[in-house]
């Protein structure tokens, strides 16, 4: 709502059904504060602080102006809150009115305050704007370091199972290597042990039938009689 045609205030006590000596105490009372909000409409919005200027002289003290026009403002706004609670209670309906009035009034110094507000403050916002921004990329780098963090002891155990695997499959086959071998090296000992066994026996048996060979020759020699050289006559052992 443009605040610069005075005619706004006049329309609220018109239309408030006010007798005339009652609306002229509010237009008397409040008329000022409708120029002043009017006036401060045009001056605070010339008030722009930007990051070209905020280091500038001019910037300073635009910044100081901005501080000295909310001071002042703030001081209107009380001074319309004090006069709605003094005019208030006169009655119920100018009560009414008057609330009207006032919020009118504080809906049109309220954002001239606001925006004189941030002009004043605009180093120390901008520099809160730039803490949380460096606040913000510090989490994100922590995030990201700690992602990485993750990724690299997920590698590393994925890594050291691999290598127990491999460790384990290699014992297995050296393992199963030396088996085959022992195996091999134990049926070779058997067969040989065996071999030598069989060779025993035959030798064994050779030396029996040698033995017994000779034992019937010699019982052939005692049973077959004997003839004496010099007589001629046989005997038997």
């Amino acid at each position: 709502m443009t605040v610069s045609n005075d005619n706004q205030l006049a329309v609220l006590v018109k239309d408030s059904g006010l007798d005339q000596t009652k609306a002229q105490v509010l237009l008397t009372k409040f008329q000022g504060f409708f120029e002043t909000a009017a006036e401060w409409e045009a001056k605070s919005k010339a008030i722009t602080i930007t990051g070209a200027n905020c280091y500038t002289d001019q910037g300073k003290l635009d910044m100081k102006q901005a501080r000295d026009g909310r001071l002042f403002l703030r001081d209107r706004r009380i001074e319309v809150e004090n006069a709605r609670k003094e005019l208030k209670e006169a009655s119920l309906r100018e009560g009414q009115v008057i609330d009207g009035i006032a919020k009118v009034l504080k809906g049109l110094i309220l954002p001239l305050e606001d925006h004189l507000s941030k002009q004043e403050h605009y180093l120390e916002l901008k520099a809160a704007a730039e803490a949380e921004r460096i606040l913000q990329e510090q989490r994100e780098r922590a995030e990201a370091a700690q992602a990485e963090r993750e990724r690299e002891e997920e590698d590393a155990r994925v890594a050291e199972e691999k290598r127990l695997h491999n460790e384990n499959e290699q014992l297995r086959l050296e393992a199963a290597k030396r088996e085959k071998k022992m195996a091999a090296e134990r049926r070779a000992a058997d067969k040989k042990a065996e071999a030598e066994r069989e060779k025993s026996r035959k030798e064994r048996e050779k030396a029996a039938k040698d033995a017994e060979t000779e034992r019937e020759r010699l019982m052939k020699v005692i049973e077959s009689p004997i003839e004496c050289p010099h007589c001629g006559k046989s005997f038997k052992i």
